[in-house]
């Protein structure tokens, strides 16, 4: 009844519906248009829409008949808790890594819409939901406005490696300081970071903070209570970690042991009284709702909580200690830091050549790396400041030759099996973007659509990607595989980590791309934080996590 989008089709389709009759859609069509003819052909209209965008979802399956889709299952749970009891039953064969909503919040967000429809007078009172496009009330966005105002705010500022003020008035190597060549160790350690990063950090960090966009967004280092010495302390710093969306507490400072009547509670520094007063104040704020006992002594706090059920007794049984800081003498030097960043994979084509070079020339000024993505570079960069340190196998190759592996300034070759961003569809540039000069360089025709199917060519098992792996390597170099944060990839990185990869690069939904349709980003990928996590306990539980 209400299936708009092809995503609400193809969801209802995988989970076993035979037929849809979306009768908010002919509602809205009917309402819309007063013309029999317009009705039926506004209805074929989204029909065909529909099942194009339905055969495109089953082709990243490699299915061609609906009956072979319908009740497949091909999901994945985004911050769905499919794991609890009311939601298990509907959802028995898909996995919460994370957990998420539940069925409460489903129930309050459907009454909630209810109400809101009821209230629509006329079509200026539609929100809009900034799904597509940012809106200031909408959903947030990972490259939003905020990000694109202080990314402006960056590049207006002066280029200077070192403040003015500190520049030799006079000297015959003073352009080694504002030149555009590779920055020395030295420099690298003396260079301190400048406003315009400073604002980019802090706005975004608040922007993240009000409407998260990725995972990574709702997640926080641990808290630090050492300083802490008032019940406002305690409540700013311990409440900033939610009690229903954690399974741990991870809290430098303080320490919870389990004892036969309940729990003894202490601080780790300056354990005295005072503080230990303003701790309990908390606690009895914080969970009032609850029933439990609370006796404070010198140098603890003995807490009791009469349901195991309760919030309290949860949270108190999921305390963690944070290890210990490090002292800045074991930090790493700037330039020990700077090789290990990378920049993203984004190709001739979804960038301008000027664009794509600044990259590439950004990054190793910094002494990092940059990634030329599908597509390569112009062999006038190779062996020059330019140039990419990171070269990319696509599905398609477009641009590998001989050349191409010759680079001098070449560290790593990176084999892309997926993308992120639009699992199971392969690199695609549509035919406007294909110009001279990139088709030229890809060994195309200008103005013919380039498309790079999903698989690579020849790579259908673990023995074909070994032995690509292998040939690569015939560079000296390191080789990268480029894997997609999905369920079982945990699995499929060890096979990797055995085939001789030196890297993983483990790729989530909030990649690129810059010539990809909307419709292939939205409802496709998964975080890349969980993907990371599955690959790192798979590699340690198999003994490969020093391979790679």
């Amino acid at each position: 009844g209400q299936a708009a989008s092809p995503h609400d089709v193809a969801t209802i389709l995988g989970f076993g519906a035979s037929a849809i009759c979306p009768i908010s859609v002919h509602n809205r069509v009917i309402t819309e248009y007063a013309d029999t003819a317009a009705q039926q052909k506004a209805l074929y209209s989204f029909q065909k829409g529909v099942e194009k965008s339905l055969m495109k979802t089953m082709g990243k399956f490699g299915l061609c008949t609906a009956e072979s889709y319908i009740g497949g299952e091909f999901f994945e749970s985004n911050y769905l808790d499919t794991d609890e009891p009311k939601l298990k039953p509907y959802f028995p064969n898909i996995n919460a890594s994370v957990g998420g909503v539940r069925y409460t919040d489903l129930a309050a967000s459907a009454t909630e819409w209810h109400h809101k429809a009821l209230s629509v007078k006329s079509e200026s009172d539609i929100p809009f939901l900034g799904l597509f496009k940012e809106r200031n009330e909408g959903a947030g966005h990972t490259f939003g406005n905020t990000a694109v105002r202080e990314y402006i705010n960056m590049t207006d500022e002066a280029i200077l490696y070192i403040p003015q003020q500190q520049a030799h008035e006079a000297s015959d190597t003073a352009y080694l300081d504002f030149g555009y060549e590779k920055r020395t160790p030295a420099q690298i350690d003396a260079f301190g970071i400048t406003p315009a990063y400073r604002s980019f950090t802090r706005n975004l960090s608040q922007e993240r903070a009000s409407r998260p966009a990725a995972l990574r967004d709702v997640m926080e280092f641990p808290v630090d209570v050492s300083a802490a010495n008032s019940k406002a302390d305690f409540d700013r710093l311990l409440g900033s970690q939610d009690l229903h969306g954690n399974n741990n507490y991870v809290i430098r400072g303080l320490k919870v042991d389990k004892a036969d009547s309940g729990f003894v509670v202490s601080l780790t520094e300056n354990s005295d009284k005072a503080r230990l007063e303003q701790l309990a104040e908390h606690f009895k704020a914080r969970f009032a709702g609850n029933h439990f006992d609370l006796s404070l002594a010198n140098d603890h706090i003995s807490l009791r909580a009469n349901d195991a059920d309760s919030l309290i007794y949860a949270y108190l049984s999921n305390v963690r200690p944070a290890r210990a800081r490090i002292g800045l003498d074991k930090v790493q030097a700037a330039h020990e830091i700077t090789p290990t960043f990378a920049s993203g994979a984004m190709s001739h084509g979804a960038l301008l050549a000027e664009a794509h070079e600044a990259v590439a020339q950004g990054t190793n000024i910094a002494g990092g790396m940059s990634n030329s993505g599908e597509g390569g570079e112009h062999s006038s960069r190779f062996g020059t400041i330019r140039s990419s340190k990171i070269k990319q196998f696509a599905s398609g190759r477009f641009g590998v030759w001989a050349g191409y592996l010759a680079d001098p300034n070449l560290e790593e070759i990176e084999i892309k099996i997926g993308q992120g961003a639009k699992p199971g569809e392969g690199g695609q540039l549509p035919a406007p973007k294909v110009s001279v000069e990139i088709a030229a360089l890809r060994g195309g025709t200008p103005k013919v659509e380039l498309v790079s199917p999903p698989p690579h060519h020849d790579t259908y098992s673990i023995e074909d990607l070994g032995q690509l792996i292998h040939d690569a390597k015939a560079a000296r170099v390191r080789v990268v595989v480029k894997l997609v944060s999905s369920e079982g990839i945990g699995t499929i990185a060890v096979g990797v980590a055995k085939a001789g990869a030196d890297v993983i690069n483990v790729a989530g939904n909030t990649g690129g791309t810059g010539a990809a349709a909307v419709t292939s980003l939205k409802n496709t990928g998964r975080s890349p934080e969980i993907g990371i996590a599955e690959v790192h306990q798979a590699l340690a539980a198999n003994g490969l996590r020093e391979k790679v």
